[in-house]
């Protein structure tokens, strides 16, 4: 849409109108409407908008904006067409004819950004959590922090913290501990253990939990045996639903999507957001709609299944994205990247520049 329309449209809107429409207590000081800031609780004005151009700040949360467009979007929670939409409704200005030819893609990244306001209420199943979490109480926590170290994940200690990474070691305790805390036949329904009533992490023993808001919903576990097949385990009978450490997702407007658990723990030992897709080929559009709007940095691995599967997300994302950038790098993995100070300084210094991505692909 032209500019000089948007323009026009924002110099009949009065900021008067609209805060008055809202419910909006203010007074008038100078030029600016003065109240008390929408976007944190205080008791005193900390919030002036300019009447003559709608350009916004909090002097006590430092929220700024820079038209009544704007404000609206922020305060109502919506994109730019709803915005307009909703300023027309509230001061009866009709809305430029062009705002009626939204294009698709506008009107696709309005659906999935609902979607995303309700995934976590709609997508999470506590059904199993109990008995995830009674699997990790009998677990190790130093056990799990000296493995990643180990393998040169940096801040091991807060990623095992955060994250609840645990290492299952006595094996034959737990599994006779859980028979007694429950029955089998729930053990055996979510997913961690066999008909014969056996655990079936015996061969992987570092176990990795996904976690929703502070719920565990899911359980990986990695094998500590080189050449043991498959690396990973998953629960029996039970797809994998959502990314790992899907809950970075929720405060962080540009994150790695990183190929594998082992590369998203490094990212976050990193001290920067990542979630996981737990292989390359497997990529679930639902979850994907999550990244809606959000600015995607791609660290799929560099071999064939990796790009294979890092072509297949750039498919989609291209349509949800802010913007999506792939991560070029010498080494295989993430993993290899970070055993370096140089190929540490590299991921940050490019999530930096990607933080200022503003442009859909």
């Amino acid at each position: 849409m032209d500019n000089r329309i948007i323009q026009d449209f924002k110099n009949k809107v009065g900021i008067e109108p609209v805060l008055k429409a809202l419910n909006l207590d203010y007074e008038i000081k100078g030029e600016d409407a003065v109240l008390s800031c929408p976007f944190h609780e205080e008791t005193i004005g900390s919030f002036r908008i300019n009447l003559e151009t709608g350009i916004h700040h909090c002097f006590g949360c430092n929220h700024s904006g820079g038209s009544i467009i704007n404000f609206v979007m922020e305060y109502k929670k919506v994109g730019f067409v709803q915005a307009l939409e909703i300023i027309s409704e509230l001061t009866g200005i009709e809305l430029p004819k062009e705002v009626d030819e939204i294009d698709k893609h506008e009107l696709v990244k309005r659906k999935l950004v609902h979607m995303r306001q309700n995934y976590f209420a709609d997508q999470i199943d506590t059904d199993h959590t109990i008995f995830y979490q009674a699997l990790l109480d009998e677990s190790n926590k130093q056990d799990a922090i000296e493995y990643l170290k180990n393998r040169g994940i940096q801040q091991a200690d807060l990623v095992v913290e955060k994250m609840k990474i645990r290492m299952l070691k006595d094996y034959s305790q737990a599994n006779q501990n859980l028979l007694e805390k429950f029955k089998a036949k729930y053990l055996i329904d979510a997913g961690i253990m066999g008909d014969k009533h056996n655990l079936i992490f015996y061969n992987h023993r570092l176990l990795f939990p996904f976690i929703q808001d502070d719920e565990i919903v899911y359980l990986s576990a990695r094998t500590l045996e080189k050449d043991h097949n498959p690396k990973y385990l998953n629960l029996l009978g039970k797809s994998i639903k959502g990314f790992y450490n899907v809950n970075d997702l929720k405060n962080n407007e540009t994150i790695f999507v990183c190929e594998g658990i082992t590369d998203t723990v490094a990212m976050v030992g990193l001290g920067l957001p990542a979630v996981g897709i737990a292989g390359a080929q497997n990529i679930d559009i639902k979850t994907l709609e999550l990244l809606n709007d959000k600015r995607v940095i791609v660290a799929f691995d560099s071999d064939s299944a990796g790009q294979k599967g890092q072509k297949k997300l750039n498919e989609v994302l291209q349509f949800i994205a802010k913007c999506v950038i792939l991560y070029q790098k010498d080494e295989k993995d993430i993993l290899d990247s970070i055993q370096t100070k140089e190929g540490q300084d590299k991921i940050k210094e490019f999530y930096e520049q990607a933080s200022t991505c503003n442009s859909y692909r």
